[in-house]
């Protein structure tokens, strides 16, 4: 009910200028007409004072970004376009990082099991965290674009 008397209601600042949206696709390839759909951009529309729209959507394995803005109201989108991929290749490299050291885990704990079949198992002291260490480009570039927001 209050959405809708949203446009009729006059403030002096726009309730909201950005929307962001996740829509889950389907984890298969999808068929029309006998050929396969190989993307899906998802598009959220502007109106009223919305400026931004930007929606991620999930199809076949791959997620498909779409950023839609009012160039009066956004002029510099191109920026957010630059920081979401930043910050997405920054998620994929921590989720790496995080696989392959459950794989290491794994294989050390299949490991450990054979050998303490052979021998009497000891009790070892749990090793500190470490800091992981960021790549120097993607340093300088998250620093260089910090600047910029600031």
């Amino acid at each position: 009910m209050f959405w809708r008397s949203i446009p009729e209601i006059i403030l002096p600042v726009p309730l909201l200028n950005m929307i962001c949206t996740n829509v889950m696709g389907s984890p298969t390839p999808l068929y029309a007409a006998g050929r396969r759909m190989l993307a899906a951009y998802p598009q959220v529309p502007t109106g009223y004072d919305l400026g931004v729209g930007c929606a991620v959507h999930s199809y076949n394995g791959k997620l498909f970004f779409g950023l839609i803005a009012d160039t009066h109201a956004a002029p510099d989108v191109d920026r957010l376009r630059d920081f979401v991929a930043l910050s997405f290749q920054e998620l994929r490299r921590s989720a790496a990082l995080k696989k392959a050291r459950g794989m290491e885990h794994a294989k050390s704990a299949a490991g450990q099991e054979k050998e303490q079949a052979a021998e009497p198992v000891q009790a070892v002291a749990p090793q500190p965290a470490t800091a992981e260490t960021v790549p120097m480009s993607v340093a300088a570039s998250a620093v260089k674009h910090g600047k910029e927001a600031a």
